[in-house]
């Protein structure tokens, strides 16, 4: 008796789940049911996760949105397994021949106009796992991500995602990422205007790629300038406080866009006379840097690509990243930032 109680109420209680799993397999087949049981984190972790998993092979735009027109970028995209990568600029004639490589052990950026490669070692894997579940954890903590509808992107159906701000419900990004592999086809960033500000989407695609023998080999051309970029250790806040003469300001507790202050991860640098402290802020989605260093009240002025610049007392403080990133953070810091501590003598 107890057993058919307990039978009959599990019954009355999945019957509407499987008449709605019934009705959708009816309606739309195997990939509506996919969109609407999978929550948008839920498809978002598995697209980052996949990212070093699957191969493929094709050819992406890439737009940017300023205020002085638009910018488009064309590449062809060769993603192999280990870490493996090759990313070609085709357009426009100007940047024609960029070259961004990864054997896996190291990622070389070749820039044919400035005749000069840049290398610099790939973290492990360690180091790119952690990174990967502390942006996870950024985003769950300050955005809603939800599955919106479906799409054809190359030639692929793709389950389209929004992703916006917790805190006053504003569009941040838009991805379209591939039914069966996970693999995002297409993104849309939004600044703070609602406006489209970057964009990129695969225009061809190939899951079975034959790549040729040495395609993830960097052969460096001739009368070409190789420079060695060593990754920078990090340190915590009040260390890189006891390591400089100067007191390293830090930005208010509560940032707009999800953003937080990474206290955990500070960059000490010697360039020549010159000692600068880079303070990394990020929300899971765009990092974003501040720079700073000091500054002699006659300096010349600096301009900075991706980045604004401006002075607080005798320090130069430089904000970098994407500029629908910058934007509602410079109106929140500047001016407002604080001292860690009094400035100490450094360690010997």
């Amino acid at each position: 008796m107890i057993w058919r109680n307990f039978r009959n109420r599990l019954r009355a209680r999945w019957r509407p789940a499987w008449w709605a799993v019934l009705l959708a397999l009816l309606a739309g087949g195997p990939s509506s049911v996919w969109s609407e049981t999978e929550s948008g984190l839920d498809l978002l972790t598995r697209s980052l996760l996949a990212e070093g998993r699957i191969q493929y092979e094709g050819v992406r735009k890439i737009h940017v949105f300023t205020p002085r027109g638009e910018r488009v970028v064309r590449q062809r995209v060769s993603k192999g397994l280990q870490g493996r990568e090759r990313v070609e600029t085709l357009s426009p004639p100007e940047r024609a021949g960029e070259l961004i490589l990864c054997d896996g052990v190291n990622t070389f950026r070749y820039s044919p106009r400035r005749r000069t490669v840049w290398a610099m070692p790939v973290p492990p894997e360690f180091q790119r796992s952690a990174s990967r579940n502390l942006g996870l954890q950024l985003i769950r903590q300050a955005f809603k991500v939800a599955v919106i509808g479906q799409e054809q992107v190359a030639g692929r159906t793709a389950e389209i995602i929004e992703i916006r701000d917790k805190e006053n419900s504003r569009l941040v990004r838009k991805m379209w990422i591939d039914h069966d592999k996970a693999h995002t086809l297409k993104w849309v960033t939004f600044g703070p205007d609602g406006k489209p500000e970057t964009s990129y989407y695969f225009s061809k695609i190939n899951y079975a790629p034959h790549f040729a023998p040495g395609l993830f080999r960097f052969e460096v051309p001739p009368e070409v300038t190789v420079r060695r970029v060593h990754r920078p250790g990090h340190v915590d806040l009040r260390e890189a406080q006891r390591l400089v003469r100067f007191p390293i300001l830090t930005p208010p507790p509560k940032l707009p866009g999800g953003y937080r202050l990474m206290e955990g991860r500070v960059t000490v640098k010697h360039i020549g006379k010159n000692v600068i402290v880079v303070l990394y802020l990020d929300n899971g989605l765009d990092p974003v840097t501040l720079v700073q260093s000091p500054c002699p009240p006659h300096a010349r002025p600096l301009r900075v690509r991706n980045g604004d610049v401006w002075r607080e007392g005798n320090l130069r403080l430089v904000l970098k990243g994407p500029r629908y990133a910058r934007q509602a953070l410079l109106q929140k810091i500047k001016g407002r930032l604080r001292p860690v501590a009094p400035p100490r003598e450094p360690l010997d």
